[in-house]
């Protein structure tokens, strides 16, 4: 059984990872408060919270030079391209891929954007 299948609410989610003893060492990268994510674990009874950090980045604070994205991108989806597309319009796409990275900035800089990871270090209560 899938964690997804079994899985429909958040009280679920916890409650499944505890009944299998997974590991609680969560580091999640999510836009939840820290707050509502406190209480659910407070909640839901099987973890303490032993440790909760804000982790910084620097990377994500770096400009992007648009030829290295690119490039890492064609690297990832070329093959994936190609094949959903064929090999002329996945080299057009890839030839479009500077213009679109130059007129849209904010979406391929992360410079832009607000990253927030949290790392929580959870220990299981034992009952």
């Amino acid at each position: 059984m899938r964690f997804s299948d079994h899985a429909s609410s958040t009280w679920q989610k916890w409650d499944w990872l505890a009944k299998r003893r997974w590991i609680p060492l969560i580091c999640l990268r999510t836009t939840l408060l820290l707050r509502s994510l406190e209480d659910i674990i407070k909640n839901n009874g099987h973890f303490c919270i032993e440790r909760m950090n804000t982790l910084d980045h620097p990377m994500m604070k770096m400009k992007v030079d648009v030829r290295i994205a690119i490039s890492h991108f064609r690297a990832v989806f070329q093959g994936l391209l190609e094949e959903h597309f064929g090999k002329d319009d996945a080299d057009r796409i890839f030839q479009h891929f500077p213009k679109f990275a130059e007129n849209n900035d904010s979406v391929i800089n992360g410079a832009t954007h607000q990253h927030v990871d949290h790392f929580i270090l959870l220990k299981r209560n034992i009952n």
